[in-house]
């Protein structure tokens, strides 16, 4: 049975189909796949979606496990989960503030990057990295985000490559991070 785009055309089945690798969603559960929120499929019993089709932005929601996930570059990536907090390798000297404060995490829930943490001593000069987020945790350009040191406000900027520089303001003193944004699509 051919697959059926919004538009009318037909998905073709067979050797120019992607199968997605059972550890990323368990896809013939899939309850409908989408083109940036437009319908491109819908079959309960669907196995694979023609290459053709297959690029980034395209959506599938699992209903079975009641997952989102994103066709990102060459694999599938579940938008609906959290990944725990992590902590991020700290560079230029900057370090947790330490007990009682919240030492310097991030996290990903349902595709929101959350950065949270208090931080000190470190290089305090414009252009300076304190850390690197990894690929699926950054922005897709380069964001500003206002924060605190050592009781007066700063800016710091976190690009699309995921190194969090500082920009203004800035102390050794301390450094106060809690921020969040949309994770690279």
């Amino acid at each position: 049975m051919p697959y059926i785009t919004q538009s009318g055309v037909s998905i073709p089945q067979g050797p120019d189909a992607f199968t997605p690798a059972a550890q990323y969603k368990g896809w013939a559960d899939a309850e409908a796949v989408y083109d940036n929120f437009f319908n491109v499929a819908l079959d309960s019993d669907r196995t694979s979606l023609a290459a053709p089709q297959l690029r980034d932005g395209i959506f599938c929601w699992v209903r079975a496990t009641q997952t989102l996930w994103s066709y990102q570059g060459t694999s599938w990536v579940n938008m609906l989960n959290d990944t725990g907090w992590a902590t991020p390798t700290l560079q230029n000297s900057w370090v947790n503030f330490g007990a009682p404060y919240r030492n310097c995490a991030y996290r990903r829930i349902n595709g929101i990057v959350y950065v949270e943490g208090l931080l000190k001593s470190g290089t305090a000069t414009a252009n300076t990295v304190v850390f690197n987020l990894p690929a699926g945790f950054r922005p897709s350009a380069s964001l500003f985000f206002g924060t605190q040191s050592n009781s007066a406000m700063a800016t710091v900027q976190l690009a699309a490559s995921g190194d969090l520089t500082l920009s203004a303001g800035v102390s050794a003193l301390s450094l106060t991070l809690m921020f969040s944004f949309i994770a690279e699509a």
